[in-house]
């Protein structure tokens, strides 16, 4: 059987564990994001602009939601990007990810993951791009099917993160994923991911301030579950935060900010979905 790719991994995973979730809360989920797409196929960032690092989480959205008409209206946007340039850094990324999953050529594909490997490396390639390097390796790792030997010689080139001080729970997610799929012991930084769980429930963005937010919590949460951690001290406080968080079919961020976007609406399912898939084991 083939081998998922890292971000089709994901997708499974979203997928499968939204049926564990309720109906009053799918079904406002499912207007909000139809909702948020724009005329062009693509969706919007939080001032109503297309945009393609929101239109990825919206797919991603999509794909767990059952919502097929939006994804195909979103997929011809992405084709339609192919021959012009993407902007920033995190908006080519994010299209690089999702054109990643959509037909190419031999060719479009090298060129596709190369350029991904280039751009990581030109933003100076350390240990402090933790976020750069996840993105990078996720398009090479769904082009190429890159394994455990090529991503441990990628990590082994770089410093040992795990001994930077106070490093953000969500580079610790994006370690523990990496390693996981690299085949590398995930031991270390599972147990200092745990370390950011808040007393009130979540996870805080640095461990110990106490204050968490809907983005740390969600890939704490799914970087531990797919790592085997053992979630149950923490997801009923968990559950309860992310909870906290629902207003009219999405999610907010969690540190007070009361605006609705399409990036936090997909944290809040995927804070879900690792719970419910926790509960399975």
């Amino acid at each position: 059987m083939k081998r998922l790719s890292s971000i089709e991994t994901l997708i499974e995973f979203v997928s499968s564990g939204s049926s564990a979730i309720r109906s009053e809360v799918l079904a406002p989920m499912r207007d909000f994001v139809s909702l948020s797409q724009h005329s062009s196929g693509a969706f919007v960032d939080r001032a109503g602009n297309p945009d393609a690092y929101y239109s990825l989480f919206a797919f991603l959205s999509c794909r767990a939601l059952g919502l097929e008409e939006p994804v195909r209206r979103l997929e011809s946007y992405v084709l339609s990007l192919d021959r012009q340039k993407v902007g920033s850094y995190v908006d080519w990324s994010s299209w690089a990810v999702m054109r990643s999953l959509l037909p190419m050529s031999g060719a479009q594909k090298n060129a596709l993951a190369l350029k991904a490997i280039w751009r990581w490396l030109s933003r100076g390639g350390n240990a402090s791009r933790v976020y750069g390097l996840f993105m990078s390796l996720i398009v090479m790792n769904r082009i190429w099917g890159c394994g455990g030997v090529v991503l441990r010689t990628f990590v082994h080139c770089l410093p040992d993160p795990l001994k930077a001080a106070r490093l953000p729970a969500t580079h610790l997610a994006s370690l523990a994923l990496i390693y996981r799929e690299a085949g590398i012991d995930t031991a270390e930084v599972t147990r200092a991911l745990l370390a950011h769980a808040a007393p009130r429930g979540g996870f805080s963005l640095f461990a110990g301030d106490g204050e968490s937010d809907l983005l740390s919590t969600a890939v704490s949460l799914y970087a531990l579950s797919l790592s085997g951690a053992d979630l149950r001290l923490v997801t009923p406080a968990c559950a309860s935060f992310i909870a906290e968080q629902f207003d009219r079919g999405a999610f907010l961020s969690g540190d007070g900010d009361k605006t609705r976007d399409l990036e936090y609406t997909f944290y809040g399912l995927l804070g879900l979905c690792s719970i419910a898939r926790s509960a399975t084991r």
